[in-house]
C-alpha cells in the first residue's frame, strides 16, 4: 500500500509509466505525434507514378469542371457574349471551351469588359494547363522502365556445402544491358533476447 505525504509527489499512472522508457539512469518521454502528409505536395508524383488511364481521366476531370467553373462566371453575364441564346448555359460552357481551348471565337465573341477580363483569365489558365499537361506526360513518356521477368520458381541446392538460391532473370526486350546493378535481400523475423519480434533484413552476397 502506497501513501502520499505533502512532500512527496503522487506516484505516476500507469499510462505514464508506460510512456517511459528508463535508458542510462535517465527517463525519456516519448509521444506519438503522427505523420502529416503533403497531398497537395505529392500530386506530382501521383500523376506521374499512375497509369494512363488514371492520368489521362484526370486531365479530362480538370478540362470538364474547369470550363464548367468558367462556363457559370460566363453566364452571369450572358448578355456580354455576341452571338450567345439568351438564358442558354450551353452556349455559356461551349463558350468557355473555347476561349480555354485558344481554339478561336466561331459565331459567338465577348463584348463587354467583364467578358473580356474573363476570357483574358481563361486564356491564362489554359495555357498554364496544357503546359502542366503536356510537362506530365512528357514525363511519364520518358521515365525508363526495365522490362524484366523472373522465373516463377525458385530453387534452393548446395554447392560446396553451401545452401544457394537459384533464379532467373530474362530480358524481355531486344537489347542489351549494360552497367547493371543488382541487389538481393531476404527478410527474416528474429525474436530478441527480451523476447521482441521483428523484422531484419540481410544482404544476399550474389553469385553469377
Amino acid at each position: 500500500m502506497t501513501t502520499n505525504t505533502p512532500n512527496t509527489p503522487p506516484p505516476p499512472s500507469s499510462a505514464e509509466v508506460q510512456n517511459r522508457v528508463p535508458y542510462d539512469r535517465r527517463t525519456v518521454e516519448w509521444h506519438n505525434v503522427g505523420l502529416q502528409r503533403a497531398y497537395l505536395a505529392d500530386i506530382y508524383y501521383y500523376l506521374l507514378a499512375a497509369s494512363w488511364r488514371k492520368l489521362l481521366g484526370w486531365a479530362f476531370v480538370s478540362y470538364v469542371a474547369i470550363n464548367f467553373l468558367f462556363s457559370l462566371l460566363y453566364f452571369i453575364g450572358l448578355d456580354g457574349i455576341t452571338g450567345a441564346q439568351p438564358g442558354s448555359f450551353s452556349d455559356a460552357f461551349f463558350f468557355s471551351v473555347q476561349t480555354f481551348s485558344t481554339i478561336g471565337f466561331g459565331a459567338m465573341s465577348p463584348n463587354s469588359p467583364y467578358t473580356h477580363v474573363l476570357v483574358t483569365i481563361e486564356s491564362f489558365a489554359g495555357l498554364v494547363a496544357v503546359a502542366l499537361t503536356t510537362g506530365l506526360i512528357f514525363a511519364k513518356f520518358s521515365r525508363p522502365t526495365a522490362a524484366l521477368r523472373f522465373s516463377e520458381k525458385a530453387v534452393i541446392h548446395d554447392r560446396d556445402g553451401v545452401p544457394h538460391l537459384h533464379l532467373r532473370i530474362v530480358n524481355e526486350r531486344q537489347n542489351e544491358i549494360l552497367n547493371a546493378h543488382l541487389t538481393a535481400s531476404v527478410l527474416i523475423e528474429e525474436t530478441t533476447n527480451e523476447g521482441h519480434t521483428m523484422r531484419r533484413i540481410y544482404r544476399l552476397p550474389l553469385v553469377r
